[in-house]
């Protein structure tokens, strides 16, 4: 990684250091490797821009190639020596399930049976404490599903998520979020926070497509708890 910039600092009577402090550069860097106790992964093409002036920070074309995808993110902080006003904007373009799983350390979804691509966006705003977060994110999702038996067909699916959250509350909104299928179409709406309130909603124009859905997810279930998932799918109130 290489650093490029300048500082300029002026003292100035009756004012803050960080206010009285200039900074700009480029962050540039062809690899970096991430090892942590979760994850371990390498971003590549890493660049961007950052200016620091009057307590006012500006962050600014940073990308990267990340998970078989690619990372974009912007971000402004006011009065970052005080009581502050930030705004984030990242996006994610092709982001690779396989690759992510890989990248796991604690705890792959080995069993998964679903590969694909994520992409999307997110907003983020918050003054004085993080805690006042409002923010947003709409994701997409084209992938396949494999049986969990040898031979088995794969079956396109397709998704989409838009979530808000509201840090005062701690509570998260899901609108307008569905998985969908050939034949099935699985609609989630609702809050979650303190207390869950999320309907789910199923159509079908074939029955034994819900049954090769809820086979390929069997195995994972047994495994990794999502047999409470399952349960309900079973029971939803399906419409041919």
């Amino acid at each position: 990684m290489t650093l490029t910039g300048s500082v300029r600092y002026q003292q100035q009577d009756n004012v803050p250091f960080v206010r009285a402090l200039d900074l700009d550069g480029v962050l540039k860097g062809r690899e970096l490797a991430v090892s942590a106790a979760d994850l371990n992964a390498v971003v590549r093409n890493v660049r961007g821009e950052f200016k620091l002036t009057n307590g006012n920070l500006d962050v600014h074309g940073v990308e990267a190639d990340f998970l078989g995808g690619h990372v974009t993110a912007s971000a402004t902080m006011q009065n970052v020596d005080g009581n502050s006003a930030a705004k984030l904007h990242a996006s994610v373009n092709a982001i690779s399930l396989s690759a992510g799983n890989a990248a796991l350390r604690t705890a792959p979804l080995d069993a998964m049976p679903i590969d694909g691509q994520i992409s999307g966006t997110a907003d983020a705003a918050w003054t004085g404490s993080i805690k006042n977060i409002q923010a947003r994110s709409d994701i997409t999702l084209n992938a396949a599903l494999a049986g969990s038996r040898a031979g088995s067909t794969r079956v396109p699916v397709d998704g989409e998520a838009h979530v808000s959250y509201d840090g005062r509350t701690a509570t998260a909104t899901l609108a307008n979020t569905s998985l969908h299928t050939p034949q099935t179409r699985v609609e989630i709406n609702g809050t979650a926070g303190q207390k869950l309130n999320l309907k789910l909603q199923a159509r079908t124009a074939d029955l034994t497509e819900v049954d090769a859905l809820i086979a390929a997810f069997q195995g994972f279930g047994q495994e990794r708890s999502t047999s409470s998932f399952l349960s309900a799918l079973r029971k939803s109130r399906w419409h041919c």
